[in-house]
């Protein structure tokens, strides 16, 4: 028997050219490590080579979870990453502005108050 270290993952074979790659994922909000499963198609080399990508992205910081989000979610984490470090002051409000109108950061009123209105945002505004 190979004694293995931990966070090096497993390879099984589901079915002819289909292979199940299992690793540990980055932490959770609660500290946890939670396992992550991907289905492989191709020999069992190409899941080798997958899960030693994965674990190599995970080493690194690279790794992207594979959660969903809204888009609302996705672009708030783009301006706190990019945004606030690689651009000026003006820029990311405008940014945010942009982001706000299109979003829906409304309170209970202004939606109530806006069946039928305009909000004000203009499609053509964003793309020019």
């Amino acid at each position: 028997m190979t004694i293995r270290n931990y966070g090096t993952g497993s390879i099984r074979q589901r079915s002819s050219n289909s292979y199940s790659v299992r690793y540990y994922g980055p932490l959770d909000s609660n500290g946890r490590r939670k396992q992550v499963e991907e289905s492989v198609k191709g020999t069992r080399k190409t899941a080798e080579r997958v899960l030693r990508e994965r674990l190599s992205a995970l080493d690194t910081g690279d790794f992207i979870t594979k959660k969903k989000a809204t888009v609302k979610q996705f672009l708030d984490r783009w301006l706190e990453e990019y945004v606030t470090t690689n651009l000026s002051e003006k820029t990311e409000q405008g940014y945010r502005q942009l982001i706000n109108c299109y979003t829906g950061e409304f309170s209970n009123r202004q939606v109530q108050t806006f069946h039928g209105r305009s909000r004000g945002c203009s499609l053509r505004r964003l793309v020019a």
